[in-house]
C-alpha cells in the first residue's frame, strides 16, 4: 500500500482540495513508491504528441506505433478536431531519442496547449455559433501570440493557418525570457524551415505563413513607448531565416559573417513592422486614462497563455516528485509550498502581470477579433478575476464569447466561475486529457 506521508504543504494540499483533486498526496506518494521499487517503473500516465501535417499521415503514425507497442499503444484524443492530429502515448516512452521526433513527424506537446489554439481559430466549441471565427472569413490573417515560449502554440497556430491555401497569414510571437525564446527558435526551424525535418519538399518550397519572433516585454508590446525596444528585438524571421538557409546550402551552422547579415536582415524588416511617428494610430482603449499610441497593424487572433503558478501542471509536479526520489534528497520547498501561489508578495505581482498582459493583448487586438486568455493554474484570482478586470475595465468593447466541449464528461470539465469561460480538472489517471487548464474566449466589440 503506498504511504500517505504529507508531501506539499497544508495551504497547497487544501488549495488542491478545493479544486476537486482529491488525495493528491496518495497520487504522488504513488508515483515516489514505485519509483523505489525500480527504476523502470513508471506510474501508469499519459503524455501527448501532434502529428507535423506536412508528413504523411499514415506514415507518421505507422512509425510511432511501431516505436510505442512495447509500452501501449497510440490513441487520438477524440474531443479536438481530426485535423490537429492529437494523440495520447504512455508517458514511459522515451520521445526525445525516438525516430518519430528526431525526424519531425511528431511535436511533443501538451493537448491543454492544442485546445487553446483550436479554440483560439475555430468556432466550432462556441455555444452559439454567434460568430464566424473560422479563418475562412479572413484574407489576410495576422494573429498574435504574446506569451509564446517554447514556441510548440506558435507551430500549431502556423500549421492551421498553412492549410488556407492562397491565403497569406503572419504569426507574431512575443516573450521576454531570452533563454527560452531561444529554444522556440530552435523548434520553429526544426519544423517549419529545416527540409530535413519540416516536411518540405525542398528548402525554398512556397510558404503562406510569416512567423516572426520578439524577444520584448508583452505588456507593452506594440505601443510607442516601446517602439525603439520592440525594433531591436526581432530575433527571428522565418523568410529571413529560409533565405539565409538557402545560401547556406549544407552548412548546418552559421558563420560571423553569415549571422551579421542575418543581424541586419532583421532589423530592416523589423523597421518595417513597426510605423514611424506621423503613422502611428490611437487605440480606443486606455491605460491609466490615457489613449494608447499603436505602432503595429492589430490582430485579427490574440492568444494570451499567460505566465502562472502552475498548479494545474501535476504531471510536472509528479515529476519532480519522481526526481526527488530518484536522487534520494527532499523535495525543492518551492515546489512543495508553490510559493507562487501560497506567497502573498509574489501572487500580487503574478495576478500583475497577468492583468497587464490581459490588456495588452486586447489593446492589440481588431475590433470584431478574438482572444483567448488561458493559465494551467486553477487560481481563481489568476483566472476569472483576471478576465473580470479586464470586462469592468473596458466594458462596452469586450465580450464572452461561452464555450462548450460535448465530448468530454463532466468530472474532466466544468464552467468556471466566470459564465461562459472553461476550465479542465487535472487528471490523476491515465486518460485523455493533460493538467487542469482555465481558458476565457473573449471578443473585442465592433
Amino acid at each position: 500500500m503506498a504511504s500517505s506521508k504529507p508531501i506539499l504543504s497544508d495551504e497547497l494540499r487544501k488549495h488542491y482540495e478545493e479544486n476537486g483533486v482529491a488525495k493528491i498526496d496518495s497520487f504522488l506518494n504513488e508515483s515516489a513508491n514505485v519509483t523505489q521499487k525500480s527504476d523502470d517503473s513508471i506510474p501508469e500516465t499519459t503524455r501527448f504528441v501532434r502529428l507535423n501535417p506536412r508528413f504523411d499521415r499514415k506514415q507518421s503514425l505507422e512509425l510511432l506505433k511501431r516505436e510505442v507497442e512495447n509500452v501501449g499503444e497510440v490513441v487520438e484524443v477524440p474531443w479536438l478536431p481530426d485535423n490537429f492530429g492529437f494523440y495520447a502515448i504512455h508517458s514511459s516512452f522515451s520521445l526525445a531519442s525516438s525516430e518519430s521526433f528526431s525526424s519531425g513527424k511528431v511535436y511533443g506537446m501538451d493537448v491543454s496547449s492544442g485546445a487553446a489554439v483550436a479554440v483560439l481559430l475555430m468556432n466550432v466549441f462556441d455555444v452559439s455559433k454567434k460568430y464566424d471565427d473560422s479563418t475562412d472569413s479572413i484574407s489576410n490573417i495576422r494573429v498574435l501570440d504574446l506569451c509564446c515560449a517554447p514556441c510548440l502554440k506558435t507551430c500549431a497556430i502556423a500549421d492551421i493557418l498553412e492549410e488556407k491555401v492562397g491565403i497569406s497569414s503572419t504569426v507574431v510571437g512575443v516573450d521576454i525570457s531570452e533563454k527560452r525564446l531561444q529554444l522556440g527558435r530552435n523548434i520553429i526551424r526544426k519544423y517549419h524551415i529545416d527540409c530535413d525535418t519540416s516536411g518540405r519538399k525542398d528548402d525554398i518550397e512556397p510558404s503562406n505563413i510569416t512567423i516572426r519572433l520578439f524577444n520584448t516585454d508583452g505588456t507593452t508590446f506594440g505601443s510607442t513607448l516601446s517602439r525603439e525596444k520592440d525594433i531591436q528585438s526581432l530575433v527571428f524571421d522565418s523568410n529571413v531565416a529560409k533565405e539565409q538557409q538557402s545560401n547556406a546550402g549544407k552548412r548546418k551552422r552559421q558563420n560571423k559573417s553569415a549571422k551579421a547579415r542575418e543581424k541586419k536582415m532583421l532589423k530592416t524588416v523589423s523597421a518595417s513592422v513597426f510605423k514611424a511617428d506621423n503613422e502611428k494610430s490611437v487605440d480606443s482603449t486606455k491605460d491609466e486614462g490615457k489613449s494608447l499610441d499603436l505602432c503595429i497593424d492589430q490582430f485579427d487572433y490574440v492568444l494570451v497563455d499567460a505566465e502562472c503558478s502552475t498548479d494545474g501542471a501535476l504531471r510536472h509536479l509528479q515529476h519532480k516528485v519522481i526526481q526527488s526520489t530518484k536522487n534520494n534528497v527532499p523535495l525543492d520547498d518551492k515546489v512543495a509550498n508553490n510559493s507562487k501561489l501560497t506567497d502573498p508578495t509574489k501572487i500580487k505581482e503574478l495576478v500583475g502581470l497577468q492583468k497587464k498582459l490581459i490588456k495588452s493583448g486586447f489593446r492589440l487586438l481588431k475590433q470584431g477579433g478574438t482572444m483567448i486568455y488561458s493559465t494551467c493554474s486553477m487560481d481563481q484570482e489568476q483566472n476569472e478575476n483576471v478576465v473580470r478586470t479586464l470586462l469592468q475595465e473596458f466594458k462596452g468593447q469586450v465580450e464572452i464569447v461561452p464555450l462548450s466541449f460535448d465530448d468530454i464528461s463532466e468530472n474532466m470539465i466544468c464552467e468556471g466561475n466566470l459564465q461562459g469561460t472553461i476550465r479542465f480538472r487535472p487528471s490523476t489517471t491515465n486518460d485523455l486529457f493533460g493538467g487542469g487548464f482555465f481558458m476565457a474566449k473573449l471578443r473585442r466589440i465592433k
